[in-house]
């Protein structure tokens, strides 16, 4: 279902290649979609989620991520459907939040340019925290809602905490 987004506060945004597409997420659960020209926009309604982050695992399909700062997740959208699929893989486990801060930044790295580990599943999730200033990086099974790893944390700087993006 499309929808205006007039108070729409932009957190996230990621370049489709393939759709020629800025795909944008904000605080109050909206997706929009907008031309390189800024000429056009879709907007959808994700739901009550506070996101922060999105980021495209294979250019070759119309499926984005999306990252949920207060309760640590990835869920999995469709801009074919405008909808989500249903898949989602809790975080909680690894990334700590509190009511002012938590994920704020999500980007994928594929096979082969990451200096961590290979995949199975073709690339690593990283998901930047702005409660702890770490970057965590994930192996997310998206053939399979829930099924994700813990790979490994790192800081970025020692002291910092406000950690707001990620791109690759």
């Amino acid at each position: 279902l499309a929808v205006q987004a007039p108070t729409f506060e932009p957190s996230g945004i990621v370049w489709h290649s393939r759709l020629q597409e800025f795909i944008i997420v904000g605080d109050q659960g909206d997706l929009c979609t907008l031309s390189a020209s800024g000429e056009t926009a879709t907007c959808y309604d994700v739901g009550s989620y506070d996101l922060e982050g999105i980021t495209i695992a294979d250019v070759a399909s119309n499926i984005v991520y999306l990252a949920v700062e207060y309760a640590p997740a990835l869920l999995e959208f469709d801009l074919t459907t405008g909808a989500l699929t249903g898949k989602s893989w809790s975080l909680s486990s690894w990334m700590t939040t509190n009511s002012s801060s938590g994920v704020e930044a999500l980007t994928f790295v594929p096979n082969g340019d990451s200096s961590i580990v290979e995949s199975s599943h073709g690339g690593l999730f990283y998901v930047g925290s702005q409660y702890d200033g770490k970057i965590y990086v994930f192996d997310v099974d998206t053939a399979t809602s829930g099924s994700v790893s813990f790979v490994t944390s790192f800081q970025v700087k020692s002291g910092y905490t406000d950690l707001a993006a990620l791109s690759y």
